[in-house]
This record gives structure tokens, sequence and C-alpha cells, in this order.
């Protein structure tokens, strides 16, 4: 399985890890976009705190609104315990990306899937694409 973040969301993505935006370097949200065979394609972001994604009904609103699936989640402070709240069937077969900014303020990226098989785990994504405007790869 793999996961691939298109131009826009990508963007977004680089805004939230800019130098000049500290207080939202522990920035959350949901990943919504399309699944297709073992591909999901991340089309859009939508930040949330930590706490309100993990509220069942707002993440139906947000699909209803967006018309788009809620892909996973992604967190610039992928904690132990925010990987534990996310071991919960809301969550099955979702991503959970955590990103992290070097001292380069380059991006850098883990995606895992929350699997079930008689407990909760999280099992590595094969590949994560990153899609870059022409020129800039």
């Amino acid at each position: 399985m793999e996961i691939t973040i298109l131009k826009e969301p990508l963007r977004d993505l680089f805004l939230l890890a800019s130098p000049g935006q500290s207080t939202l370097t522990r920035a959350s949200g949901y990943l919504l976009g399309r699944k297709l065979n073992q591909t999901f394609f991340v089309q859009k972001i939508c930040v949330l705190p930590w706490k309100e994604l993990l509220n069942p009904e707002l993440l139906l609103r947000v699909e209803k609104s967006q018309q788009l699936e809620i892909l996973g989640v992604f967190s610039f402070d992928p904690s132990i315990s925010k990987k534990k709240n996310l071991r919960h069937p809301l969550f099955c077969e979702k991503v959970f990306l955590s990103l992290r900014t070097d001292r380069k303020g380059e991006i850098k990226a883990k995606a895992q899937l929350v699997r079930f098989d008689h407990r909760f785990f999280f099992a590595p994504l094969d590949r994560i694409i990153l899609e870059l405007e022409e020129g800039n790869d």
C-alpha cells in the first residue's frame, strides 16, 4: 500500500511546517481524498486540534461537507499517546501520517496504517509519494 499526497495538500503541509509557524508546529488534522486499489490519494487536508478530530460526529460531518473520504490523520507531534488514541475502530484501515521538520526546514514523513487482527497495530505503508509541481523535483 502507498500514499500519494497531491500538490495542494502538500503545499498546505509545507506552509504549516514553514519557519515562523512555531505555534502551528504541533498542527494536526484529517487527510481527505480517495482510496483506489492499494493507493491513498490525499487531495486536501483539514487542520483541527487533536482532540476534535477524534470525535466521530465531526469526522462524519467533515466527510459529508467535503465530499471526500477521510483517509486518516496527520500530526506534527506524533507522540505515543496520540498513536494510542488511534487504536480505535473509527480509525481502522486509516493512515497515520507523522510529520516533522529537519534543521533545513524539510518535511520528513512516516506513514502507517491502523490495522486490526485481534488487536490494533500500526503497519507501515510501502511508499509515500509527494506530488511536486513541474520543475521542482
